[in-house]
């Protein structure tokens, strides 16, 4: 993406608003943005937020996908257009020459704990 206002119409972008309050530590559902999402055309994106990687990568199925940048605040996104299921999945997040795999929280969908009935 080389202008700012071609964000708008990638349809990996998040609502502006959201974003903004992603940005700006606000946002009340993270979930809604990030992880892994049906698109409004049928196929299934994955969006992970991370400011201080210098890429990430997805992993699935034996294979990997390297996520977009999206943003310079470290949004990132990979999409699968021929995919219509929900899959698992783990996330290859670079820092520098150092490189950590893990399973992304945001694929889970938030369940209340026993703080949160109180």
């Amino acid at each position: 993406m080389s202008d700012k206002s071609d964000l708008k119409h990638d349809p990996l972008f998040p609502p502006s608003s959201i974003f903004k309050q992603l940005l700006e530590g606000t946002i009340q559902d993270p979930h809604a943005i990030l992880g892994m999402h049906n698109l409004s055309d049928g196929s299934i994106a994955v969006r992970a937020f991370d400011p201080g990687a210098d890429r990430i990568t997805l992993l699935t199925g034996g294979k990997r996908y390297p996520m977009v940048k999206l943003h310079p605040e470290g949004l990132f996104a990979v999409a699968f257009p021929h995919r219509k299921k929900h899959f698992a999945y783990q996330l290859e997040k670079w820092y520098g020459d150092q490189v950590f795999t893990a399973e992304d929280p945001y694929q889970f969908m938030p369940h209340p704990g026993e703080m949160d009935l109180y």
